[in-house]
């Protein structure tokens, strides 16, 4: 309702505004995994299916010591994307991504032919427009963060845990090469000044970097391994960052 755009709470908790979530988060993920259910027992042609990389020969074993370095690394990440994000008052651009903000009322106001392109830009610059092109499972995460309560630090926890985790993937990913360089690729990811902005920022940017490297490490596995198992894992993670 037009009338209802300009007096929603940026927290708006309204079944509306939660149908248009489920809505776009079943589109997204009914679509692909539903694709990915019907071709189950479809063999692809001769020469074309899924076989295991040659042997590129063992990983090192992760010893006790590089455990309790990613450890302390992760330790000093936290503390270095935990520092103000209680204090700090969410920024416009935090807020301009938070969920129920507002929707845009209907184009034009009355005008017909040319006369509604000026007004349609107009109505598109406004603030509340700017979710419509914020991806729908981030939006029904931090709606769920909102309802557990009223602190703002609330809705910067999904970008924490997105980049403690991306930080830890960097390790996985690196160490394949050696583990100094997944311990060092992870030191300098801990200390970096964009990684701790955006993974103590309630914006989607440190989930969007979990989504890039899960994928790549995801498809790694999945094509050393060559097994149905590795194929779900990296389709899981495209279809849901996505």
């Amino acid at each position: 309702d037009p009338e209802l755009v300009f007096v929603r709470n940026r927290l708006d908790r309204s079944w509306s505004v939660l149908k248009k979530w489920l809505l776009a988060v079943l589109i997204v993920f009914g679509s692909g995994f539903g694709l990915r259910f019907a071709l189950r027992h479809r063999a692809a042609p001769q020469g074309r299916r899924s076989a295991p990389l040659a042997d590129r020969g063992a990983l090192t074993p992760v010893s006790r010591r590089e455990q309790g370095t990613v450890l302390a690394l992760l330790a000093v990440a936290l503390a270095l994307r935990s520092w103000g994000i209680v204090d700090q008052a969410l920024d416009l651009l935090e807020v301009s991504y938070l969920p129920g903000i507002g929707r845009p009322a209907q184009f034009a106001g009355g005008a017909s032919g040319l006369m509604q392109i000026p007004l349609m830009l107009d109505e598109l610059a406004r603030l509340y427009c700017i979710d419509l092109v914020h991806p729908p499972l981030y939006h029904a995460v931090m709606g769920v963060m909102g309802l557990l309560g009223t602190g703002e630090w609330l809705l910067r926890v999904p970008a924490l845990v997105s980049s403690l985790l991306t930080g830890w993937m960097l390790w996985r990913l690196l160490r394949r090469w050696s583990p100094t360089a997944g311990l060092a690729a992870l030191a300098v990811f801990a200390v970096a000044s964009p990684a701790i902005y955006f993974g103590q920022d309630a914006t989607p940017y440190a989930t969007v970097g979990l989504v890039a490297l899960a994928s790549v490490l995801a498809l790694l596995e999945a094509l050393e391994a060559g097994t149905n198992r590795g194929w779900w894992w990296y389709f899981a993670v495209v279809v849901a960052g996505f």
